[in-house]
């Protein structure tokens, strides 16, 4: 049973068990659990390297952007964002961050971008935003690109 279960850890397949009444395997089991821990160890070094990456990436462009999850929090943000919203805007909301009038309407722009609706540019908002589909095509969150849009260019 051990030895079926590091197979099925070796081939990615994180649903397999190993039955807790099987005590003769116990140092079988914390082999594979160190296995476990150490692969962890790698897979969060590439996210925390990918993590970085990206947020250099985003930091570096020349316009605003962001991105709020579902209940409109600030979960990712550039350095010209928070120029905007404030440094410590990551976890919080628009009603958190702007006037009444403002926020109910930034809501509803959200709302609608949900529904299928992306916000192009125009002149009195400038800024876009569209929804961020999961891996079953449902929305998980709304992005926003804030910058001076005009003649096609960016920036």
């Amino acid at each position: 049973m051990v030895i079926a279960l590091r197979q099925a850890m070796q081939e990615g397949d994180f649903a397999a068990r190993l039955r807790l009444a099987d005590h003769a395997s116990q140092p079988q089991l914390a082999e594979i659990f160190n296995e476990l821990m150490a692969t962890m160890d790698i897979q969060d070094r590439v996210w925390q390297r990918d993590r970085r990456l990206w947020q250099a990436t985003l930091d570096a462009a020349p316009v605003a952007i962001w991105v709020k999850d579902l209940a409109g929090r600030y979960v990712l943000v550039n350095q010209r964002a928070k120029i905007s919203l404030g440094e410590s805007c990551l976890g919080q909301t628009d009603s958190e961050l702007m006037s009444a009038e403002l926020s109910a309407s930034e809501r509803q722009d959200d709302r609608n971008v949900l529904l299928g609706q992306p916000r192009l540019p125009d002149v009195v908002k400038r800024n876009i935003k569209f929804a961020v589909l999961d891996a079953d095509g449902q929305p998980m969150a709304v992005c926003g690109v804030e910058g001076d849009f005009e003649d096609g260019r960016v920036g």
